[in-house]
């Protein structure tokens, strides 16, 4: 290009971005998780400005209604873009909310359900641990390792197995482990493929670990 030409690449900057952490630093559409040295975590945009700044034992993604699940030594709720709270409500954990109002949370006990946007349970806290495989499909682990799936309706889906872990959704099918009472092989499991309504589409079938 002739020294006269504007250049045609963008001016350069200089972006002095927070100490970033370790896992799940990314929190959104622009924004990342950041830490402090004390191990207190926040949230940054993309440009490196403090958004919530590091006072939290854990931050989580961003939901569908603008909020951020966070943890602090007097519990778990939630914050906004401005670091206000909401949803104080006594949870020991919280997770994003789905674009439907749903959310995993769990109570003083610890034990998880599933609450709507006023923080109350539309399904009891009674899961060691609860995950949203995809939106309003969620796998619902209890203490004894038994995994069950519920559905929209937010009850739980007849399944005719008992079931060990539920993969991701793929080709509209679920992977799916069979508990096998009594039996403790690492090496192979029973697997399946179920669909969203419990329906086993692929029958059960051994599958073998290779180093």
């Amino acid at each position: 290009y002739p020294a006269t030409s504007p250049s045609p690449w963008p001016e350069r900057r200089i972006i002095e971005i927070p100490q970033i952490t370790e896992y799940d630093s990314y929190l959104g559409p622009g924004l990342f998780s950041i830490n402090d040295d004390c191990g207190r975590f926040g949230a940054s945009d993309i440009d490196g400005k403090t958004i919530i700044p590091t006072e939290y034992r854990e931050i989580k993604q961003i939901g569908a209604d603008g909020l951020f699940p966070v943890t602090s030594d007097q519990g778990a709720y939630y914050v906004d873009m401005d670091n206000n709270v909401h949803l104080d409500l006594g949870f020991t954990d919280t997770m994003p909310f789905n674009c439907y109002g749903f959310a995993g949370a769990s109570n003083e006990e610890g034990y998880f359900g599933i609450i709507d946007s006023d923080g109350f349970f539309v399904f009891p806290p009674t899961f060691k641990d609860i995950y949203e495989l995809e939106t309003m499909l969620w796998e619902g682990r209890y203490e004894d390792g038994k995994v069950v799936l519920i559905g929209p309706d937010l009850n739980i889906v007849d399944c005719q197995l008992e079931l060990g872990s539920i993969g991701f959704l793929t080709e509209g099918l679920l992977k799916v482990t069979i508990m096998k009472s009594g039996e403790s092989n690492d090496e192979s499991r029973t697997y399946a493929f179920i669909d969203r309504y419990g329906e086993v589409k692929i029958s059960p079938f051994t599958g073998y670990f290779c180093e």
